[in-house]
């Protein structure tokens, strides 16, 4: 089971959540007038606060009204644009708009990092990718459908995505920050996961790719790593670096095959060998299906420890996957029921797998029976654990990162000049260590590539109107709930 003493309950985090929401309301809002609170003590409620579309100003009591109109008015000034697009007259979205605290993670094609955003104070989690890595590894269509997969599976259950753009030499999505961190950083903390914890987990998983397959999406790299736990301990699905679009969650036996995919003759392999299905592997043509086998390895991996195929190397996992070898734990180990479930999921036949006839039949399994899947979908179902937050930029639930000074110049948007100062300042290059040396000369020829990869990225901005409405009314809901009282009108 989970570790005591990581974790507290969503009653226990509540306290430190409010006091951190209470802080964000009146963060970038100017001086906020204090309220005595039902003990007598000051209870914080700004007169004002940042609408997250314009960035102006607005009086508090009349933020949900404002949002309707700036929202409608950004769209109008953009006619024939798809929602969510810069309108004209704005001005897009930029890295310089943010302060690059720290690195927390590492992506399919970049690097992601905790950010600030000066006009509001909000925190975010902005993955930078090179152009010039882009293009030279074939990926800029990968870059383009994480952003637009991560927009068209917009779901309590994935992570937000609120804008996207570009500099001289890097591209930009900023996302949703989780800070209970990765699935994957828990395991190496804790083992392994006990049962009941494990399938509040997995029904968040389900309700994501159930949300997921339904907008045309095929994840394709389900595993750890890419499920995420927010303050609130929901888990969500990330990382759509390697994610098709065109794909509809069916209920036919036959598999569903991604609009991206490559011709049988043309095998191409996608996502992480240990979580990767036959038909990826094979490069036969896939659809939804792949991401149920891949949730089956991910369940195996929460119980037991361990992916369900070991191998000392890519090669030998692939063999693994190929022959079903499932490296099953000892008998009673785990549960009839989830050694059904993870059986089912890791069918190799993509048409009778459990999940090829659509999410349903995936919930309807008796090991999620204890599942109020209605409830879950709400996203009010108590989750699995809360993590314990020392503040709203703890990062401690991710595994330690660190990203030679070099390449945090490029990708705060620096050019040549800001990485050979950052090489110099850091004396990169050799005292630091052969990794750092290797990514400061990475930094410094991506900082000289041609501008010519530029053209590829000339339409990449984005800026997601609804996310953003959205979180002007949480901001209202928040204010009404603790001290700031009604005249916000309705969303």
């Amino acid at each position: 089971g989970v570790q005591t003493g990581l974790f507290r309950s969503p009653s226990q985090a509540r306290t430190p959540l409010i006091r951190a929401l209470r802080h964000r309301l009146g963060q970038a809002s100017g001086p906020a007038e204090e309220v005595a609170g039902p003990a007598g003590t000051p209870n914080p409620t700004p007169r004002a606060v940042v609408c997250r579309i314009c960035e102006t100003s607005v009086p508090a009591p009349s933020l949900a009204s404002h949002t309707a109109a700036c929202t409608a008015a950004a769209r109008d000034d953009a006619p024939g644009a798809p929602p969510g697009s810069p309108a004209r007259g704005r001005r897009a979205p930029s890295v310089s708009d943010f302060h690059i605290l720290k690195p927390i993670s590492r992506g399919a094609y970049g690097r992601v990092y905790l950010a600030r955003k000066k006009a509001t104070g909000d925190l975010y989690a902005l993955k930078a990718m090179r152009k010039a890595d882009l293009v030279r590894r074939n990926a800029t269509a990968a870059a383009r459908a994480e952003r637009d997969c991560l927009a068209a599976a917009a779901c309590p259950f994935v992570v937000a995505s609120y804008y996207a753009f570009t500099s001289a030499h890097c591209v930009y999505i900023v996302m949703e920050y989780a800070p209970g961190g990765d699935l994957a950083s828990l395991l190496s903390a804790v083992g392994r996961l006990g049962e009941p914890a494990a399938r509040a987990v997995a029904a968040d998983a389900v309700l994501a790719l159930e949300f997921c397959h339904a907008a045309g999406v095929v994840h394709r790299d389900v595993k750890p790593d890419n499920l995420l736990v927010d303050g609130k301990g929901r888990v969500k699905l990330a990382d759509f670096g390697l994610s098709t679009a065109g794909v509809a969650d069916r209920a036919d036996a036959g598999p569903v095959r991604a609009a991206a995919d490559p011709p049988p003759s043309r095998p191409a392999c996608v996502g992480t060998p240990d979580y990767l299905a036959p038909e990826l592997l094979l490069g036969t043509g896939h659809g939804a299906a792949a991401d149920w086998w891949s949730l089956g390895a991910t369940l195996f991996e929460l119980l037991t420890g361990a992916p369900p195929f070991a191998g000392p190397t890519p090669e030998a996992v692939f063999g693994a996957v190929l022959a079903r070898r499932i490296a099953w734990p000892g008998e009673g180990a785990l549960s009839g029921d989830a050694v059904s479930l993870i059986d089912a999921l890791l069918d190799p036949d993509p048409s009778t797998r459990l999940g090829a006839r659509g999410a349903p039949e995936v919930k309807a399994h008796p090991f999620f029976a204890a599942v109020d899947w209605a409830a879950a979908a709400a996203a009010g179902a108590p989750p699995a654990f809360v993590p314990a937050l020392a503040g709203a930029d703890d990062t401690s639930y991710f595994s330690a990162k660190r990203v030679a000074a070099a390449s945090l110049a490029l990708d705060a948007g620096g050019g040549v000049e800001a990485v050979a100062a950052a090489v110099v300042a850091a004396g990169e290059g050799g005292s630091e260590g052969r990794s750092s040396g290797g990514d400061a000369a990475r930094a410094a020829a991506d900082a000289s590539a041609s501008d010519a990869d530029s053209v590829a990225f000339s339409d990449f901005s984005y800026t997601n109107l609804d996310t953003l409405g959205a979180a002007n009314a949480a901001l209202a809901g928040l204010r009404a709930e603790f001290g700031g009282g009604g005249g916000g009108g309705a969303a």
